[in-house]
C-alpha cells in the first residue's frame, strides 16, 4: 500500500507514462534473477521477489492511462476490454511460452545452449529467462510513442 501511494503520487506529478516506463525494466529485471539462480543458490529469487514491487506501478498507472483515453460514457466498455484482451494475452503467452520452451527442449535438452560461437552457454531455463527480460524491456518502446492526454496542458499550467 505505502508504495501504490508513492508511486500514485509520482504519477500524478509525472504522467502515468513516465512511472511506466521506470516501473517495467524492473519488473523485467526480475527475470534476471531468476536466470541466475539455482538450488543451490536459491537466495538470487528473492531478488526477484524485490524487483516485482514495481508492479505497483504498473497495477496504479496502466489502468489510470486507459481510462484516460477513454470517454466517460464509454469507460465501463473499455475496462472490460482490457480486462479481456489482457487475460487472453497472458493466456497466450502461457501457451506459446509452453510450445517454445518444449521445442528447445526437444533441440537441445536440458544441456548448455552455445550462444556467440560458442562462448558463452546458457541453459534452457536461463535462455528463457533471458529472451523474458530483453522483451518485457522492449514493451517500454512502445510508451514512447504515447502521447497522455492532458500531460502536455497540465505541465504548461503548472509552469
Amino acid at each position: 500500500m505505502w508504495v501504490n501511494l508513492r508511486l500514485g503520487r509520482w504519477a500524478d506529478r509525472t504522467g502515468n507514462r513516465l512511472v511506466l516506463m521506470a516501473c517495467l525494466p524492473v519488473i523485467a529485471s526480475s527475470t534476471l534473477f531468476f536466470c541466475v539462480a539455482s538450488p543451490a543458490r536459491w537466495y538470487w529469487i528473492i531478488g526477484a521477489w524485490a524487483a516485482w514491487i514495481a508492479y505497483a506501478g504498473v497495477n496504479v498507472c496502466q489502468p489510470n492511462l486507459m481510462l484516460k483515453f477513454a470517454p466517460a460514457a464509454a469507460r465501463p466498455a473499455y475496462v472490460a476490454a482490457y480486462q479481456t484482451a489482457s487475460g487472453l494475452c497472458v493466456a497466450a503467452s502461457m501457451i506459446l511460452g509452453g510450445l517454445a520452451f518444449d521445442a528447445l527442449r526437444d533441440r537441445f535438452g536440458y544441456a548448455p545452449i552455445p550462444l556467440c560461437g560458442g562462448t558463452i552457454a546458457l541453459t534452457i531455463f536461463q535462455a528463457v529467462f533471458l529472451f523474458g527480460f530483453v522483451t518485457r524491456t522492449m514493451s517500454v518502446l512502445v510508451l514512447l510513442w504515447v502521447r497522455e492526454p492532458g500531460r502536455r496542458r497540465r505541465i504548461k499550467d503548472e509552469g
